[in-house]
């Protein structure tokens, strides 16, 4: 018998679960601007370096694992609304400048074919989420994806071109190592007085490890932070893999601030390197794995 559990890492604080909000600080002033467009630019393509820095402001942004809107959760929302697969009764989400999580799967415009697939079957595998799926991020204060992870082209490099059409349309930035001839790994988030760069690293790419390592050196220098948000690691592994561990490092030993992790489908363990936090695997935010208590836990940062 299906159960409605709907994995949320932003809402885990009120289900009794672990979670925990990171606040980005850059010197304390007063005053608030009057929406995320008045606050920040979201610039998914990277180029050129950032322009003046005015006043250092306070920042916050919230971290989402994997988020899954085919099959069963398709069907969910078909039912009930989208609005219905994520509460955040205590504005977490809401109330940070912006979201940031993992979209496992590509946004286009073709049939599913994993909805009333069997379990275990190649269909069952095989992710397409409807268009209004990009609004919905919108809505909920997810204004930036990565779409660098192992079912973005799931249909192809026409659904990974029709997914950045879709978030463009509904005003949601993306970034994303996919292919080795992509420049789009990287996003920056800027406000006036703190630039923050985001970087993919994407185990299941062409992208070579050294390239990510180049481009953490490359924001390193352009940018206040710089967090890498990876996809990598072992499916329902709630350990990390020694080849996690090693990369981690690297990254920071290479100059990023926080490695945040997403793929596992589970809760990985944190970690404290040269003084910098490490988050292995964030687990779910949004999915229908309901085998498991551990698929059914997410963690927010």
């Amino acid at each position: 018998m299906k159960k409605y559990f709907f994995i949320l890492g932003g809402i885990l604080l009120f289900l009794g679960l672990v979670a925990v909000t990171v606040f980005l600080v850059m010197d304390t002033v007063s005053g608030e601007g009057a929406g995320l467009h008045s606050r920040f630019r979201v610039l998914s393509r990277v180029s050129g370096p950032i322009q003046e820095r005015a006043e250092n402001r306070n920042v916050s942004i919230t971290f989402l694992g994997d988020m899954m809107f085919d099959r069963h959760i398709r069907e969910m929302a078909k039912k009930s609304g989208y609005d219905a697969l994520l509460k955040d009764p205590e504005n977490i989400l809401g109330s940070s400048d912006v979201v940031v999580g993992n979209l496992e799967g590509p946004i286009t415009g073709s049939p599913s074919r994993s909805v009333g697939s069997v379990f275990g079957s190649a269909d069952n595998y095989i992710f397409t989420f409807d268009p209004e799926a990009a609004r919905f991020l919108y809505d909920k204060n997810i204004r930036v994806v990565n779409i660098g992870n192992n079912h973005i082209l799931n249909f192809g490099v026409e659904g990974l071109a029709q997914t950045k059409d879709f978030l463009q349309l509904a005003n949601v930035g993306y970034f994303g190592a996919v292919r080795d001839d992509s420049e789009e790994d990287t996003v920056r988030i800027v406000r006036p007085g703190v630039s923050i760069s985001v970087i993919n690293y994407n185990q299941f790419s062409e992208v070579p490890i050294a390239r990510t390592i180049d481009h953490i050196g490359r924001e390193r220098a352009r940018s206040d932070i710089v967090i890498v948000y990876t996809h990598w690691g072992i499916e329902y592994e709630t350990h990390s893999s020694e080849s996690q561990r090693e990369k981690a490092h690297n990254f920071i030993d290479a100059g990023a601030d926080m490695v945040i992790g997403s793929h596992p489908h589970v809760v990985q363990e944190k970690e404290i390197y040269h003084e910098k936090m490490i988050y292995y695997s964030l687990g779910n935010a949004i999915f229908d794995q309901y085998f498991s208590s551990e698929t059914r836990r997410g963690l927010a940062v």
